[in-house]
């Protein structure tokens, strides 16, 4: 049983759970995809306590090497396919990755998987255990070192992960019932979490390669997205399109459009309202500590500029050169602080954990 698809196994098998450019997955096709990787990994000796890495661009491959990751107690590694050769062969050797999931004819020293050899297999023996993901951030000073995310840690209860799903529902509008569309690179770690926690509540999720303005507003159009993740950069080219193809374009299936990784110019933000309706959801954060405030459209509007009020249990911290915190109004360095939360474990050079606080200037 592939136990974070249970409800969707049991509830609706036969609808589908992802749709990339080469076609469609039922829920039941889904977990038989990532039982054929538990069982590549596993024949390959890698279970419990190891670290996979994932070079592949966006498609249904990613997720179901990913989720198999996630089921046999792996550590996951996201890798940009971009990087180069070095960059690549840094992060496998730093992460102490064993395996690599990619189309690549290179091995890069480890364990290589490649989607169009799978098969499809029986369950492995073990049981399913919970693994993590680790992405890379170059946020941090000098090399780029790996985040341990919280949402799931390596043998921990399936329960838990489920309950902090049902967190990210309440806060983040993160849907059981959508249709939710990736369009940005997978490896990022917005696109990931957001697209990865609505698979993982139920939601139907549409994957395309890249994005182009104007074929990406067909496909939202066409598929009924109710959910995305955007960049102010898209928004942008959006805006650039013509007139006649904007007018054309409904947008009534839209309920939450999430955006992050830069600030929003305000009049791209206004018109994009404008355009789309009260739909857009800005969040500001880190990779280190996740969304750390939020703030929707209607509030936005009678607050232009602003990025919200912090999620609990985050704080926002303003502090002055030397550390000192500063009044409201005043200008000084932004540090979010998780106060209940576990401190955030990152790999650094030679693979030895550091551990720090959630707290990032």
């Amino acid at each position: 049983m592939i136990v974070m698809l249970r409800d969707q196994l049991s509830d609706c098998p036969d609808r589908t759970a992802l749709a990339d450019h080469a076609g469609a997955l039922t829920w039941r096709e889904l977990a038989d995809q990532v039982t054929a990787w538990r069982s590549a990994f596993a024949g390959a000796g890698l279970g419990a306590g190891d670290t996979v890495g994932i070079l592949l661009t966006n498609g249904c491959a990613v997720f179901e090497a990913l989720l198999a990751c996630l089921h046999s107690g792996i550590t996951v590694v996201p890798i940009n396919q971009h990087l180069t050769e070095p960059e690549i062969a840094y992060i496998l050797a730093d992460s102490g990755a064993t395996g690599l999931v990619t189309d690549r004819a290179d091995s890069y020293g480890v364990k290589v998987f490649h989607p169009a050899s799978l098969r499809p297999a029986d369950p492995p023996e073990s049981p399913p255990i919970c693994g993590q993901l680790m992405v890379y951030t170059s946020g941090t000073t000098g090399a780029p070192k790996g985040v341990l995310n919280g949402l799931f840690n390596t043998g921990d209860p399936f329960d838990r992960v489920e309950r902090l799903l049902g967190y990210a529902g309440r806060l983040l509008n993160v849907p059981d019932d959508g249709r939710v569309l990736l369009v940005g690179p997978w490896y990022h770690s917005a696109q990931l979490f957001f697209a990865l926690m609505s698979l993982l509540r139920g939601s139907t999720l549409v994957i395309r390669e890249r994005f182009d303005a104007e074929p990406i507003l067909a496909v939202m159009e066409q598929e009924r997205i109710s959910h995305c993740h955007l960049v102010p950069t898209q928004f942008v080219r959006f805006l650039r399109l013509d007139e006649l193809t904007r007018q054309r374009f409904d947008p009534s299936a839209l309920r939450t459009i999430w955006h992050g990784g830069a600030a929003c110019p305000q009049d791209v933000k206004r018109q994009m309202i404008e355009w789309w309706g009260p739909v857009l959801t800005e969040y500001y954060g880190a990779s280190e500590g996740g969304a750390v405030t939020l703030i929707d459209s209607n509030e936005w509007l009678k607050r232009p500029g602003s990025v919200g009020q912090p999620i609990p249990p985050n704080e926002i911290l303003i502090v002055d050169e030397d550390g000192h915190g500063l009044p409201v109004g005043e200008t000084g360095r932004v540090y979010m602080r998780g106060r209940d939360r576990e401190s955030t474990r990152l790999k650094s050079s030679h693979n030895h954990d550091i551990v720090c606080r959630l707290s990032v200037g």
